[in-house]
Order: C-alpha cells, then structure tokens, then sequence
C-alpha cells in the first residue's frame, strides 16, 4: 500500500534512529520479479466514469462547529459505548470454512453446494450489497469531511475521530465476509465484481452532506437503518432458501448496522435538545434532496444504469422498497419526537417540522405504486453472475458470463437506497457468534478505546497562503498526475491470480496452491501477513491524503485532480489487500481469525505520520512510503520465486509494480514543488526526515504482543526483506530524484536543510551493519498469525512466551508437536483467550 510501510528495523534502542518502515526489499538484491516496465503510465489522463458537478460545501455556519466540541464529553459516554471491544468482536473467520484443517476441502464443498439452492436474482442483490460494503474508504472519508468533528490526523484522540475509526474497523469485516463467501460459492463472476469495485472506490460518493455535520448524522440515521433492513431480509430470504450459514453471515452484520444506527440517532437526538431550529432545518433539506445511496455511482464498464437496475432487483425480492424508504423516515420521525418540538423553532423551522412530518404518507403513496410496476419490468443481463445454461439469458458481445434479472422500469421512483428489506416482512433471522440473540441493541458499558493512541499532535503547520499553491497546480496535475492512473478496463483484478471458483477444476486448483505454499518457511509468512495487515487498512490511508491543506476530497466526490487521483489511487491499492487476504486463506498456513483481528485493531487505531496537514510533508511522505512499499514487495517476490512459489511471486511482483507507478507520480509532485517553490520544499524535506519515517502500521497490535511492529519489522530485517539499508537507499534515490544537491537561491535555514538531507545517507548507512548484526543474534517469539509458531526477533518478551511456557510443561516439542498444539487450541477455543490474559 504506497503509504503503509510496516518495518520499524529494530535497530538499537536508543543510539539508532527509529527509522520504522514497513518490510521491504534491499534495492541491491537480485533482480525480483514485477513483470511490467518499472513505471507505466497512460497517455491520457484518468477520468472516472461518474462525475459529480455542482457540489456545495461547508454550509454549516462556522459558530455552530462549537456545539461538536462541546459535545466532546457526551460523545466520549453516549456514542463510545456502542463499540464493542475487538477481543470481544466475530471476525470473519468465524462464519467461514477452516483453511488450516483437514476437512477444509469438505467444508467448501458443502458450502459450494448449498449455494446452488440461491436463486440468481438473490446473488445479484447480495453482490451489490457485498460492492456496496467494499467500498468502505469512501465512507470514512465522507465522514471526515464534516465539519467540527472529522479526523484532522488520521489519528486524533478526540471521541469524533475514535469513534469514525473504530466504526470503520468494525464495518470493514462485512465486505471482507461477504467476499469470501462470495468467492466460494463459485456462483459469480469475481473478476467482474471486483472491477465494480474499483469503478465504485474510484468515482466516491456524494450524498450532498456540505461538510455539515448536521446533515452527516441525519444520513448516517437513515443509511444504517437501511442497511439493518436490507441485511436482515438477505438473511431472512437465505433461511428460507435452506442456506443456514448464509443466514446467520447477513444476520450477524444486521446486528452491527443496527448498534450503528442507535449511536447515529442518539447523536441526532442530542443536536434536537441542543439545536431544535437548526436540527429541524436539516433534517428536512436532508430529505427534501432525498437519500443517495453509497453505491449510487455504481459501475461495471458497461451498463450505464447497473445501481437502478440492482435496485429493482432489491425492490422485486423485497429485500429494500420504497416502501422500506417511508417506513425508515417514519421510524426516524418517532424516534426524535420531531412531531412533539413545541419551543425553539423559528417559522422556518415549524415549516421543515410540518413537511417532515407529512412526508412519510406521501412517500408510502408512491411505494405502492412503484411495486405494482416492478412486477410488470423487462429482463437485464448481469456481468457479475455465472451464467447457467438452463438459463434463458440475453447474449451479449464482450460479456464474461451473463445472467437475465427482472428490474424496475423507468417509471418508478429512485429512492436509490442500497438493497435493503422491508420492516413489514415476516422476522428475519439475526444470528451472532457474540449470542447478541434478538435483542435490538447491544451496548458496552465502558467507553471504547483504542489500545493504540497518538496524543501530542500537531496540525495545519503549513502558512494558509500555501494552499494557493496546489490551486494553481490543478491543471498542472491533471496532466501530469492523472496520466499515472490505469483505466479500470486495462487493470489487473484479484481473480486473474487465483484459483477459478466458478471451474470444474477449482479443488484441485486450491490444492496445488497449498502444496505449494508448503514449501515457503514461517518467517516468510510473517512478513508477507504483516504486508497484507498494511495493505487492509486502506481506509485509513484515504483518510491521512485528506487531511492535506489545498488537496483534501471535500465532498467525498469532488471534481478537482487532487480528488479524482486520491480516490482512484485507493481504487487501484484496494486490490492489494484482496489479493494477498484472499491467497493467504486458501495456503491454510496462517490463523486468519488472528490476522482479522489485527486489522481491525489497526484501522481502530489509525496512522499519524506527523505531516501536519501539511501537503508539503505529505507528497515527501508518500513519495518515500510508495519507492518502500516498491522495494518490499519487490523482495517477498524473489523470496516466493527462490522458494518454487513463482505464483505467489507473480503476484507480489505484480503489487510490486503498482507500488512503483504510484511512486513515480508523488515523486513528480514533488519535482514541481522544488520547481515552484525550493525553499519551502528543502524544509518540509528536512523536517519530514527528522521526524523519521513512521510506518503505516506502526500501531499494529493483535490483542496481546504490545510490540508486535517491532518484531515484524524484525523479521522483515533479518530476511532482508526490507533494511536499514534499504531505508538509506530510498533516501539517497530521492535525494538524486529531485536534484536536491544542486538547488541554489535558498534562505539561511534552506541551505542549512540542504546540509542535513543530503548528508543523511551516509550518517544512515554506518549504522546498517550493527542493525544487521543484532537482528541475526536475536532470540525467538512466537507470532499469534502463524499459530504461535517462533520466528528469531529482538530481546522483548511478550505474553505469548506464556503459550511457550504452556507448550514445554506439557513436554511439546518444536517441530511436528506443532500441529499437535494448533488441533488442540483450536478444538478447544475456550483455551485461546486465556493464553493473552
């Protein structure tokens, strides 16, 4: 992921800089292989297929950012506690068949065969919810761009930010689940739904919020009570098809959104009490614009109305109606007692409060008649389902696989909401691994807090007159930064690397995967797991690009160069961590229950590198974060290719590859900056350096090892994966990339920064070998990802040396006792817990 370096290199403690970059390659090793020109570019700029023009923006009167302020406290009691503790979370993994066991071949085919009783049209419309839940970035940005409450680090302590994180954390399991569900069902077209993906993240969303965090909450109210629906009737109509499994998936994330939308409304109820007149107001421009579904964008490079034609198939099943649109508005209206506001409202307000409160009829009225029609609607083929050959279906050129769903004519209304179930349907079945039951809403009594939090930040360091720098560079960038950007038509997809779910031969493919896998050491496993773990907490990287002065997504949609580049940057990433998620799974050679929970820790978490808001320090940041991420992968490629696995090395290589472009045009950002402005830039240099490069996944923890970056990075070290050296390596590139040697007509303080940069290298590299050393004498730790299995890394000791403890006193032995230890702890769950008490 361009900017999430994991490896801290455990240099010494205190004589070596901490120069935490995440594991990557020595750019002096033998050639690895990326299969591609080191950098490709498009002639043509990028331009998404959905643009949205005309966007207003920070609508909120400025004095009214002080109500989110003081609300602080309130937060922190009343909103916090709907987040429940990750040790105490579902994962993924607990839905999904076991990869490390003997019988994970049976389990498939079980699954693969339950599947087979779906109708076509319920896959369509738990594909566009799964596409929906994939586009997860674009949602915490859209709630960063709220005025008084978004997260101005990516790491802010206050209970806004904790909370906008840790709800992503949380959100960020369904999209994972329903994928592999997904995938190994063998029912859909993978390759077409991921490109549905990437068209999503890269054109955004923008439901028209203003940067009001007025507006933002009355949405989010909606949206998750939607979204609590929609899953609750996938699940209802999984029950009934006999897919017991699928059920309780689609109940389990019903249950969340539903914790989700009490918080959402609790924070919408204390603005009524605080703000009636201005809540009021809100609540009926919200509605008078009507609610825009996050995937209202959706595209698949070829139907122009695929989210109306998914729609229609939601309001068919009864999976989401208009009629769920009215009964959501009209629950909404009774939860706040809007009819009840006596005192506070202006003659606006009493207006909003009378067009409000009679909007629910109306809506109902046209429902009904939007159902009446849908029944009468023609047939539409679906790229992203397998076509079966009973299947009476349209055949159309360029299609992969096709399937003929009905849809809403044209003459329905588009409520746009994403495929949701109707309140008034029979009880649908919510299930959890938490034995949540059916209670509506199930909260934590304590605060949620983050076990990772970076306090002491500093923010908007750059001078305001700067922003008009990277104004003026608009064009220059559309030009120059856009052309970095493939087309979605032309790029890879996660699917063209792995087994084919929908072939005769798919067990047999899946089998050769994991023979081969057998043949790659555990340290491999942890620094390509540590690798993914940066890679899945994407949203966060989004967020951090739009914390940056003058170059931020206002709106989630926005229209400027600077937007449309960060929103396809995170398109084209969010393949990396599908990719590598998906292959890690089927190897069986790593605990993904483990590995999710680390990634929902670290997303909890967020990232801080220290760049201030500042666009200077961020473009430097990334440039160096993009040429690491470049070298590791580069090297977990030749690793793979040494070891037999040219697959795995094909696959690393090709990340490697993306790694590499994106590098090329932060670096070319930087170029121009030097050009325009060399003093500024030489200082935002210097400083960015002496702060060190901190790593992406710095905060990363898995519930129990409090250094578990460091033993990671430490690993990644010794196999020279990613090194001081390599540290010293990219920062001597980038000294050479922009010429920073020969810049004159500096300031004193330019030339002094000068100084410092370019002789930074040298300094670096004499403390490479010392690094070297220690890591080669280090002792051993066990990492929770590869099932406790030891890995040679520095001298701390985490609790997980208890499990060693554990394993001697009962006589095991290092080697086949292993496999021994794994069937124990996982036919006994109970017993894992207790291992990090």
């Amino acid at each position: 992921m361009g900017l999430k370096l994991l490896n801290a290199i455990n240099f010494q403690s205190q004589k070596c800089p901490s120069f935490a970059l995440p594991p990557m390659a020595t750019l002096g090793s033998p050639k690895f292989s990326t299969h591609s020109k080191e950098v490709e570019a498009v002639k043509k700029p990028f331009s998404p297929p959905r643009l949205v023009h005309h966007q207003v923006t920070h609508s909120m009167p400025p004095h009214k950012i002080e109500i989110f302020k003081s609300m602080e406290d309130w937060a922190q009691d009343n909103l916090l506690t709907h987040l429940k503790p990750v040790e105490k979370s579902w994962q993924p993994q607990d839905f999904l068949p076991d990869p490390a066991s003997d019988g994970f071949h049976d389990q498939v085919k079980e699954l693969r065969e339950t599947a087979k009783e779906l109708p076509d049209d319920y896959f369509v419309v738990l594909v566009g919810d799964m596409i929906t839940e994939e586009a997860l970035p674009t949602y915490q940005t859209m709630l960063n761009t709220a005025d008084g409450v978004r997260d101005e680090t990516g790491a802010s302590p206050t209970p806004w930010a904790i909370w906008t994180r840790a709800w992503t954390a949380e959100e960020n399991r369904h999209g994972d689940l329903l994928n592999k569900y997904l995938y190994l069902s063998g029912r859909v077209d993978m390759r077409q739904i991921e490109k549905t993906i990437q068209y999503l993240i890269g054109s955004g969303m923008n439901p028209k919020l203003e940067n009001s965090p007025y507006l933002g909450f009355i949405y989010t109210s909606f949206q998750e009570r939607a979204t609590f629906v929609s899953h609750g009737n996938t699940a209802r109509l999984a029950r009934k098809h006999g897919d017991l499994k699928l059920a309780q998936i689609c109940g389990t994330i019903a249950s969340d959104e539903k914790r989700h939308e009490t918080a959402y409304t609790k924070i919408v109820e204390k603005l009524f009490e605080i703000d009636p007149d201005g809540t009021m107001l809100a609540f009926a421009d919200m509605m008078r614009k009507k609610i825009s579904m996050p995937a209202h964008l959706m595209y698949d490079g070829r139907d122009d109305n695929l989210f109306e034609h998914y729609s229609a198939v939601g309001q068919r099943l009864g999976v989401y109606t208009a009629l769920d649109y009215a009964d959501i508005l009209e629950h909404l209206v009774r939860r706040w007692k809007v009819e009840n506001i006596r005192s506070g409202l202006s003659a606006q307000g009493q207006k909003a409060q009378d067009y409000v409160c009679g909007l629910p009829p109306r809506t109902r009225r046209v429902g009904e008649r939007a159902l009446g029609m849908v029944k009468q609607a023609p047939r539409v083929p679906f790229k992203n389902l397998k076509k079966k050959a009973t299947q009476n279906t349209e055949k159309i050129k360029m299609a992969l696989k096709l399937n003929a769903i009905n849809f809403q004519s044209q003459k329905c209304p588009s409520f746009a909401l994403p495929p949701m179930a109707s309140l008034t349907s029979p009880k649908f079945f919510m299930a959890s691994t938490l034995r949540s039951g059916s209670k509506e809403v199930e909260t934590v009594k304590k605060p949620f807090s983050p076990p990772r939090e970076v306090h002491v930040q500093v923010t908007h360091s750059m001078p305001p007159q700067k922003i008009e720098i990277f104004k003026s560079m608009e064009d220059w960038a559309e030009n120059n930064l856009l052309t970095h950007l493939k087309p979605v038509e032309k790029s890879w997809q996660p699917q063209d690397f792995l087994p084919d779910p929908a072939s005769d031969g798919f067990h047999d493919q899946v089998k050769e995967l994991r023979e081969r896998a057998k043949e790659l050491p555990d340290d491999y496993f942890v620094v390509l797991v540590g690798d993914m773990i940066t890679e899945e907490a994407l949203p966060t990287y989004q967020t951090m690009l739009n914390t940056l002065d003058g170059v931020r997504d206002e709106t989630g949609a926005s229209p400027t160069p600077w937007a449309i580049w960060t929103r396809a940057w995170t398109a084209e990433e969010n393949r990396h961590g599908d990719l590598l998620n998906k292959y890690l799974y089927l190897s069986g050679r790593v605990d993904m229950r483990q590995i999710e929970k680390t990634i929902q820790y670290l997303i909890g978490s967020g990232m801080d590198p220290r760049t201030e808001n500042n666009p200077y320090l961020g473009f430097i940041y990334t440039s160096f974060q993009e040429r690491a991420t470049f070298v590791s992968h580069g090297n977990t490629a030749r690793l793979a290719r040494e070891h037999g696995d040219l697959k795995l090395a094909q696959i690393c290589g090709t990340i490697a590859s993306d790694e590499k472009r994106h590098e090329t045009a932060y670096t070319k950002i930087v170029e121009k900056l030097f050009e325009i402005d060399p003093d500024g830039t030489v200082l935002a240099f210097a400083d960015m350096m002496r702060k060190k490069i901190s790593m992406p996944a710095h905060l990363m923890y898995d519930g129990c090892d409090d250094n578990l970056f460091d033993h990671f990075s430490a690993v990644a070290q010794r196999l020279g994966v990613y090194t001081a050296r390599d540290y010293a390596d990219i920062l001597e590139h980038l000294v050479k990339r922009w010429k920073v040697k020969n810049i004159s007509g500096l300031s004193a303080e330019g030339q002094k920064a000068q100084d410092y940069v370019c002789g930074l290298p040298p300094r670096i590299r004499r403390l490479e070998e010392r690094a070297l050393g220690r890591a080669k004498q280090a002792p051993r730790v066990p990492f929770s990802w590869i099932y406790d299995r030891e890995n040679y890394v520095s001298s701390e000791r985490g609790c997980r040396y208890r499990f060693v403890s554990i394993a001697e006193s009962l006589d095991l032995r290092i080697g086949s006792a292993l496999v021994i230890i794994r069937r124990y702890i996982f036919g006994n769950k109970a017993f894992v817990p207790k291992l990090c008490q």
